[in-house]
């Protein structure tokens, strides 16, 4: 309540047209389904990789590896998996991404070896990075 000048109580109430956020959020919340569906169900595995460890690896990657969890596969730097004659060249590739000279790299196919999960395996397959 708020006293007017003159003594009386007013109520003031304010309103917004929230029309055009509303069907924004409705397509963001459409959209992210969408490309959720999309990487779940990619025929190619798909990584979502953070401070060198892997958050997210997509049913498709899990297999390839081996690994039955996303938690399984991100034990450790994802440098560990790679074999050890290749690690320095998939490292330096990651950190020129991080570093915002990707220009090319991007586009640039290159190939590693892989150790498969579980480690006790250390079964290696060759993979190709994007």
């Amino acid at each position: 309540m708020i006293k007017w000048p003159d003594g009386r109580d007013v109520r003031l109430h304010i309103a917004f047209d929230v029309t055009a956020r509303k069907k924004a959020e409705r397509e963001f919340r459409s959209a992210e389904l969408r490309n959720r569906v999309l990487i779940e169900e990619s025929p190619i595995g798909i990584a979502i990789v953070q401070n060198e460890s892997c958050a997210y690896a997509n049913p498709t990657l899990l297999k390839m590896l081996g690994g039955k969890t996303s938690q399984e596969v991100s034990e450790g730097s994802v440098f560990e998996a790679v074999v050890p004659e290749q690690r320095n060249s998939a490292r330096t590739r990651y950190q020129a991404i991080l570093a915002g000279e990707h220009q090319g790299l991007s586009h640039q196919c290159l190939e590693f070896r892989v150790f498969c999960m579980p480690c006790l395996a250390r079964r290696a397959r060759d993979v190709e990075f994007w």
